[in-house]
């Protein structure tokens, strides 16, 4: 057996479209019509992605990620048409972990500039002491 040190995903033999199905069916509407279209443009584009168990593997290695990310890396992926550059499964896999790092410093940074929307008073004098 083989391990994906990218993803952690362990091949076994045997048929995935059960597995596909239920790893599909825990995202959103939205999510898993924007997967569908990049999966299917993926494997009519791609000769070697047309396997299930790549598929599988590609839907197991994203599913920690939040659908926000998710939306944001297969639209970008669609609108280049990465899939026509032979850019397959890994490249849209590490778009998305990619996007999910950069997406959380990018608000980190906005918030640090921008700052935080101010508290309640009530709760600033409870906090410093000065209402009881």
């Amino acid at each position: 057996m083989s391990k994906c040190v990218a993803c952690g995903y362990e091949y076994k033999p045997g048929d995935k479209r059960i597995e596909i199905r239920s790893l599909k069916f825990n995202r959103s509407d939205k999510i898993r019509k924007l997967l569908n279209t990049a999966i299917k443009n993926i494997q009519q584009t791609i000769p070697t992605e047309n396997k299930s168990y790549k598929e599988y593997a590609f839907l197991y290695g994203i599913r920690k990620y939040d659908d926000e990310f998710i939306e944001h890396s297969v639209k970008a992926y669609m609108l280049k048409q990465e899939y026509k550059k032979g850019k397959g499964y890994a490249y849209l896999r590490a778009m998305i972990q990619n996007s999910a790092e950069e997406l959380k410093l990018k608000k980190d940074a906005e918030r640090k500039l921008l700052g935080k929307t101010p508290k309640n008073i009530k709760n600033k004098k409870k906090e410093l002491g000065y209402d009881k």
